[in-house]
């Protein structure tokens, strides 16, 4: 059984699992899991939007994006 400190799990339409599927068999000559791919696009995603809060600010995965207006502090 995963290790429940380290490990979350996620409910999916039968239709979004599809999706991460054939998103998994995408390139043939790489192989990797479902939960691997989630990881990817997430990953992906939280950049993409620290970027837009920060377009100069080195992006290293640790910061926390706000998610209200309430979250942002200006110094």
């Amino acid at each position: 059984m995963a290790d429940a400190n380290k490990y979350k799990s996620v409910s999916l339409r039968h239709e979004t699992y599809k999706k991460l599927k054939d998103l998994q068999h995408h390139n043939p000559y790489i192989s990797i899991s479902i939960a691997s791919v989630i990881t990817y696009l997430v990953n992906k995603e939280h950049k993409q939007q620290y970027d837009e809060v920060c377009p100069y600010g080195d992006y290293d995965g640790a910061v926390a994006i706000p998610r209200s207006s309430s979250e942002v502090s200006i110094k």
